[in-house]
């Protein structure tokens, strides 16, 4: 085997064990605790931030709206949107037993399903998360500046 096929050979062997030593070490922590990491805090932020738009939302369209009145509402409603889809994702990604009598092959296959389910949306869920800060930052900037 010429020296480039064998360090190419290594390198995707590499790959595998740390992928597998990662994924497994998901699949405990979820074992464990009952829970993907991390979804209680980033659910119970989006819900927040859903309810904090909704209510800007409809204290806006009581009134005349300016210009800049009419801004915040679009992003009102951009936050709220993106919070939604958030809790869509996060609601397909938890781990999902019947009950709290479940045998132990049972919890770690759904362990094992639940780390799927996040490893696949994962790059969405953080592309949502990016969009929903910025989102959130352009609202408070477009607040501050109303306000002045």
């Amino acid at each position: 085997m010429d020296p480039a096929s064998a360090i190419g050979t290594a390198s995707a062997v590499l790959s595998f064990v740390n992928f597998t030593y990662d994924f497994f070490s998901t699949v405990s922590k979820i074992y464990d605790s009952g829970e993907v990491l991390n979804i209680e805090t980033l659910e119970s932020v989006s819900r927040e931030m859903k309810r904090l738009s909704s209510g800007i939302i409809s204290s806006d369209s009581k009134s005349p709206q300016t210009p800049d009145e009419n801004a915040i509402a679009m992003l009102a409603e951009q936050c709220q949107r993106l919070s939604q889809e958030i809790i869509d994702q996060l609601d397909k990604v938890k781990l999902k037993l019947d009950s709290n009598k479940v045998n132990k092959p049972q919890k770690f296959i759904a362990s094992v399903k639940a780390a799927m389910r996040m490893y696949c949306r994962e790059d969405e869920v953080m592309r949502l998360q990016r969009n929903l800060e910025n989102c959130r930052a352009q609202l408070h900037l477009q607040l501050m500046v109303t306000q002045k």
